[in-house]
């Protein structure tokens, strides 16, 4: 049997699925009259609504025709313009009725085109990608009314206007971007040249310092044999004559040879740094590597050098402490710059001491030439390792010199694997030290050849 449903009693509240009484329903189901308040309430409430709604359209249309960019809105399924602001009329050479209702396609060559056929599939994948990425910029090609082209570069997101969805496109005519691209591209093009040119007039030059460097060396070896052998003869026949060999000489001629041998001397020792300085720069001259005890170089530079000190009236001392005693080195060269630190010193020292020490500092033997002469100035202490400089202090008038000394003992000191140093103060005497490794020789430094 079917049951009927029966109407609520009066007087009892229909209550809807969720237990709440709708709106407008009185608590006893009935339908409830709004008062006048409320209809007037509502209505301020719809006025205020649209009202907002105009504000918001004149904003988004204040700037859709101010802004310095063209703009496009188009429908996304059939891709036609349905508005364009000012600049996107201006860029394209069109008046605003010509374009609206037009395919946005119209305005890009025929070559993009074929690019972006892809039917509704096509462009319902690229509004899919739109919702997910947001916005997308890409570069393309539009096409005056005039028929000139020009670069654009458009960014298009999802708007959604007046109740439908919709794509708006920003374009920015980037043809002077483009222009600076290629002009930047020709100045690249011709630099290469510009480098490929230099680089074949470095190689040429190239090859004319390595053979004006093979007749440098040619002619060094030429003026070794053609000085030296002849400086030799003039020093040892002037021993001789000094020594009386030959006969009694008057006091004069023994100055006057004494001066001979003197110069002779300095000659040699002259044209002796200038070879090795230019078998140094053309990397000719090489290190021979053995164990020798470096009290034994010290101290037989020490006793060449005492007649010279001891005409000056200097005390001239050496310390060599006994861990130090043996390394491994090239001892002619290690004796060459002792030598030179040790005559320099003596040279510039008018009175009191030199004291040539060595001692063992971790993996190096560092060696110390001390002198308490004339000292050095700050400003003049860079130049002191550079090949032909001499201190401009009245120095070159007083003492003889060629200013390739120390340039010879840097380069001698750095190819033997250590570096030189000094420490210097006008009139409080001069500090030259120079290490070097205490144990192998530098692997990458051959034999003497």
């Amino acid at each position: 049997m079917t049951e009927r449903s029966t109407p609520p009693p009066e007087g009892s509240a229909t209550v809807g699925a969720r237990g709440t009484v709708p709106p407008e329903l009185t608590e006893t189901g009935k339908l409830r009259i709004l008062t006048a308040q409320e209809i007037e309430a509502a209505r301020s409430e719809t006025a205020r609504t649209q009202e907002a709604l105009k504000e918001s359209e004149a904003r988004f249309r204040t700037l859709f025709e101010s802004s310095p960019n063209g703009i496009f809105i188009t429908d996304p399924e059939t891709l036609e313009i349905l508005d364009c602001n000012a600049q996107a009329c201006e860029m394209n050479g069109y008046a605003r009725e010509e374009l609206v209702g037009r395919s946005i396609n119209d305005l890009h060559p025929e070559e993009v085109r074929a690019q972006t056929k892809g039917g509704p599939e096509g462009r319902a994948r690229f509004v899919e990608q739109l919702r997910e990425k947001g916005v997308i910029t890409v570069e393309s090609v539009h096409v005056r009314k005039d028929g000139t082209t020009f670069p654009m570069e458009t960014s298009m997101c999802l708007l959604e206007l007046g109740g439908r969805g919709v794509v708006m496109g920003i374009d920015r005519d980037i043809s002077e971007r483009r222009r600076a691209e290629e002009e930047l591209a020709r100045h690249r093009e011709h630099l290469e040249e510009l480098v490929a040119s230099r680089t074949a007039e470095l190689a040429v030059e190239r090859d004319r310092a390595e053979a004006a460097d093979r007749l440098k060396s040619a002619f060094l070896a030429t003026m070794s044999h053609e000085l030296r052998t002849p400086l030799n003869s003039i020093i040892g026949f002037t021993g001789v004559l000094l020594k009386g060999l030959g006969g009694p000489l008057t006091a004069e001629q023994s100055r006057q040879l004494g001066m001979v041998k003197s110069s002779a001397q300095h000659l040699l020792a002259l044209i002796n740094d200038v070879l090795d300085l230019s078998k140094i720069e053309a990397g000719q001259l090489r290190m021979s590597f053995a164990p020798f005890v470096l009290k034994d170089a010290v101290e037989g530079c020490v006793r060449a050098l005492a007649p010279a000190a001891e005409k000056k009236g200097l005390v001239l001392a050496a310390k060599v402490d006994p861990a130090s005693e043996t390394i491994v080195s090239d001892r002619r060269r290690v004796e060459q710059v002792l030598l030179n630190l040790v005559s320099n010193a003596v040279k510039f020292t008018e009175a009191g001491s030199v004291t040539v020490s060595a001692a063992r500092e971790g993996a190096w033997v560092v060696t110390r030439v001390r002198d308490t002469g004339i000292g050095i100035a700050a400003e003049d202490l860079p130049n002191l390792f550079r090949p032909f400089q001499q201190l401009e202090s009245g120095l070159t008038r007083r003492f003889e010199g060629t200013g390739l000394g120390l340039s010879i003992c840097r380069r001698l000191v750095e190819m033997l694997g250590g570096e030189i140093a000094v420490e210097s103060a006008p009139g409080r005497g001069s500090t030259f030290s120079f290490r070097l490794p205490a144990g192998e020789a530098p692997a990458d430094i051959g034999p003497e050849g």
